[in-house]
């Protein structure tokens, strides 16, 4: 026997609202067997409850914006609930109107089988970093002025995240699901490992550093096999010809587009991860790529009004809690910089 409009919309209802018990759901599913344009409403239905529940991407745990010691322990993250109200008053009002927006859904449904794609996104700026997890438990710390998204429905249909900036990620393990990091020249494909990004558009170069397990690194519009990366292994990425920011690699490298060079992880000395410990590394860089990362380690504006240590590279590892300290530890070492502050403005001469 078929349900009246009346006794649809009250089940739509209870649906919308969670109270929808097994039998009323078979009830409504044997409509929606005999009525195209109910079970084109109801599928929509329960996938918009299923988007709901999905908590926010993104559990942010630990935030750091000046750059002292880290904590000795971290908080545990903590499941965020979405107040229920909003929600119920939303669906009652949606489930006054049900249907009446059958048809007119069903068509639309048809017409866009591809919805827009959502992203949650958390970002830094300088002089700040954060630590938090994902919703199937990988953990990220992302650096000084990053730009990280997730897409909705990470770690149920997915797992897709875009990175500008530089992120140091464990991931958990997931073979159905890979996960993926995209960046301006590169996808990295991950199953479950440790590694660092490093994608700053200023920088016009991605490398990526493998500590544990391994992944798969695509080079964006390069037809060449992909690369895959063994633990110790850190490849550069780079426009071909662009000395500005490989002053480190060998010259026969500049005009390559991807180069390998290993990593000491026993020591773990000189390599660029150490920020996770709070520990401001400079690896060979040239002096406009070392006073980037003081810009944004420290959050100050730093001006190079001299090209003379152009080709000065720069190594060391820093745990000063200011840009000077850094700068005057430099010059102690035998650099030729020097500098000068002016209103909170630093230029390197």
């Amino acid at each position: 026997m078929s349900l009246s409009e009346q006794q649809i919309l009250d089940l739509f209802q209870k649906h919308l609202e969670g109270e929808l018990t097994d039998s009323e759901k078979q009830c409504l599913e044997r409509e929606a067997a005999q009525n195209k344009n109910i079970e084109v409403f109801l599928n929509y239905l329960e996938f918009q409850a299923e988007d709901s529940i999905e908590d926010l991407e993104i559990e942010l745990i630990y935030e750091k914006s000046r750059p002292n010691s880290l904590p000795e322990d971290i908080p545990q993250s903590t499941p965020r609930n979405r107040p229920r109200g909003t929600k119920k008053i939303i669906w009652s009002i949606a489930a006054s109107i049900v249907i009446a927006a059958i048809t007119w859904l069903a068509v639309i449904q048809l017409e866009s089988s591809h919805p827009e794609e959502h992203w949650s996104v958390m970002k830094t700026e300088k002089g700040e970093r954060k630590f938090f997890k994902l919703t199937d438990g990988t953990e990220i710390w992302l650096n000084n002025e990053s730009t990280l998204k997730v897409k909705d429905g990470y770690g149920k249909r997915d797992r897709e995240i875009k990175l500008i900036g530089e992120a140091y990620f464990d991931v958990a393990k997931n073979e159905k699901l890979p996960l993926h990091v995209h960046t301006e020249q590169t996808t990295i494909a991950v199953l479950g490992t440790v590694f660092n990004v490093r994608s700053y558009p200023e920088d016009n170069a991605t490398e990526a550093s493998l500590i544990e397990g391994k992944i798969q690194l695509q080079v964006k519009d390069d037809d060449k096999s992909d690369y895959l990366l063994a633990p110790g292994d850190r490849v550069v990425v780079h426009h071909a010809g662009d000395r500005s920011t490989i002053k480190n690699l060998p010259n026969e490298a500049v005009d390559m587009q991807v180069h390998y060079r290993k990593m000491d992880l026993k020591n773990k000395d000189g390599v660029d991860f150490k920020w996770i410990d709070n520990q401001l590394v400079f690896n060979g860089d040239p002096l406009p790529a070392m006073l980037r990362k003081l810009s944004r380690w420290y959050n100050r504006v730093i001006i190079l009004e001299s090209n003379d240590l152009e080709n000065e590279e720069f190594s060391g590892v820093f745990n000063e809690s200011k840009c000077e300290q850094v700068l005057d530890i430099l010059q102690k070492t035998g650099v030729k910089i020097n500098y000068e502050t002016i209103r909170d403005t630093i230029y390197v001469k």
